[in-house]
């Protein structure tokens, strides 16, 4: 049942990863352990479901009470995937799951902070509302804001200054590395006035 093929994927997984909820629904009935991790990256069904965007199978396997905690080889846990892909409604189920909305996956980044490298606004409203940490650092020092100013990320920089980030936390190599110096120097103007009209100081 819970065997893996040459590419490190049991059947379970497999259903997770194309959404065939009913086949999955079969599988766990029959004794699958949905909490099985594969063999290349560590990832269970739940982690496959959020991040491939299936949400019946998601949501199936939360009813079954799989475990959010399990991280993957890179420390990814099945919210953090659903946030670095932007699927919004796994996220949600994760989260009314209990699923720990500030666990930092292995470079120190939160689901808030891969939100806001890829511009994911959506997503940020809901870990904000749910009450994540926005000025939580990497393993570099870079905060939410911060990754949004490196990507021009601008109405992303809007929504984390109203829910209260610090616009002068630096990173830990320079006081200097702001998010205000990271958006004027990779040319992203909008953010850089927006910063600038919230009362961050240039250089």
């Amino acid at each position: 049942m819970d065997l893996q093929d040459d590419d490190g994927y049991a059947a379970l997984m497999l259903a997770a990863v194309n959404g065939h909820v009913e086949m999955a629904g079969l599988l766990l009935k029959a004794g699958a352990d949905m909490d099985v991790q594969n063999i290349p990256d560590g990832h269970t069904a739940l982690m496959l479901a959020a991040w491939n965007g299936q949400v019946e199978v998601a949501r199936l396997l939360l009813e079954l009470f799989a475990d959010t905690k399990w991280r993957d080889d890179e420390g990814h846990t099945a919210l953090l995937l659903a946030a670095k892909k932007g699927h919004v409604e796994i996220a949600r189920l994760l989260l009314e799951a209990g699923a720990d909305k500030d666990l930092q996956n292995g470079n120190g980044c939160t689901a808030l902070m891969l939100a806001a490298w890829n511009g994911q606004v959506e997503m940020a409203q809901l870990l904000l509302e749910a009450g994540a940490d926005v000025d939580l650092q990497d393993d570099d020092g870079y905060a939410a804001l911060m990754l949004a100013a490196v990507n021009g990320h601008v109405e992303m920089a809007g929504l984390l200054l109203e829910a209260g980030a610090n616009k002068d936390l630096h990173d830990h190599y320079s006081v200097t590395t702001t998010a205000l110096m990271l958006a004027e120097e990779r040319g992203h103007s909008e953010v850089a006035t927006l910063l600038l009209s919230k009362g961050s100081q240039d250089g």
